[in-house]
């Protein structure tokens, strides 16, 4: 592997050409096996029947495959006690998921309350026992 007759894989520290090929050709190569690592993600994400804006979204936020149908339902909304819907289920499935005593029925009440703020906690939050968008985001993490 010559660059202008420099080996760029071995380093010659007093030649600062061959220094600086050497240091290229190693964050050219740390790129493309990241870039590799993310296709091969991005193909085994399309098998799974995800479409390109999808697996975007699960690359930016972060997300497993299995959080992206809570995070499509819950993305962008505050949860707070008293709402008994999908989007409380979700939220349950996602605190039972990191480890949280909740009972999984849809319904915001003391139980789910206290749990959120006990994750808020855990993580320095301020807990409000709110599910506002940092503490959804924060549970939707792998």
């Amino acid at each position: 592997w010559y660059n202008e007759d420099i080996d760029v894989l071995t380093e010659d520290r007093e030649v600062p050409q061959s220094t600086n090929a050497t240091a290229t050709y190693t964050r050219l190569r740390t790129r493309v096996g990241a870039l590799e690592i993310r296709f091969k993600e991005s193909k085994r994400l399309k098998s799974l029947g995800f479409d390109n804006s999808a697996i975007k979204i699960i690359e930016e936020k972060g997300l497993s495959e299995k959080n992206f149908v809570a995070f499509q339902l819950l993305n962008g909304k505050k949860i707070i006690k008293g709402q008994d819907d999908a989007t409380v289920w979700e939220l349950q499935k996602l605190l039972i998921a990191k480890g949280l005593s909740v009972k999984l029925d849809g319904v915001y009440n003391d139980e789910t309350m206290n749990a959120i703020k006990e994750f808020q906690q855990k993580n320095t939050l301020y807990p409000s026992g709110i599910a506002d968008e940092t503490t959804i985001n924060l549970l939707l993490k792998k």
